[in-house]
């Protein structure tokens, strides 16, 4: 047998320098540049929308884009005796925004999108492959409709679709 190549990765149960390991990450947009205006990219660089379905909307700012947006994880592995463990949260937050550009439409909805939902998992690995990580989705039961629009052939009706429920579970996978 020959020694791996330096460029082979390790394998899964090679030593860490440090027994225990932590990240963090986060990502932030504030959707407004200084000044108060938003900033463009892409199509937005156009300047005129007098085609569009609402009409002129020129100079506004479209709908469904929150002020604020965050996604926000952090993972934390560790070892327990000789199994490979993990725990992980992330969380999403977008501010209130409305969901539609034309006022009629949004009144019929009556409310405006905000996102605050909390996902969550643990798992261990075994020497032997068998992992197993609980997980949950949306802990916190965060309701809000994710996606919402005009009804066909039903006009002053608003259809959409809500975000799933707490959801939970466990996934067991074994590596060969």
């Amino acid at each position: 047998a020959h020694p791996p190549l330096p460029s082979s990765p390790p394998s899964p149960r090679a030593p860490a320098a440090p027994a225990d390991e932590a990240s963090l990450g986060a990502a932030f947009d504030t959707g407004a540049a200084a000044g108060g205006e938003l900033p463009t990219r892409g199509l937005a660089d156009v300047a005129v929308f007098e085609e569009s379905a609402s009409g002129d909307i020129s100079g506004q700012k479209p709908y469904g884009i929150p002020d604020v947006s965050t996604s926000t994880s952090a993972t934390y592995t560790f070892d327990v005796k000789t199994y490979d463990a993990f725990v992980r949260a992330d969380w999403q937050y977008e501010s209130p925004s409305d969901y539609f550009d034309e006022p009629a439409n949004q009144a019929l909805i009556g409310d405006e999108k905000e996102v605050s939902t909390f996902n969550a998992s643990a798992g261990l690995t075994t020497e032997s492959g068998l992992s197993f990580t609980l997980w949950g989705r949306n802990i916190f039961d965060d309701e809000y409709i994710t996606v919402a629009f005009p009804a066909v052939a039903q006009a002053g009706s608003i259809s959409g679709y809500p975000i799933q429920p707490a959801t939970y579970g466990l996934t067991v996978r074994k590596s060969f």
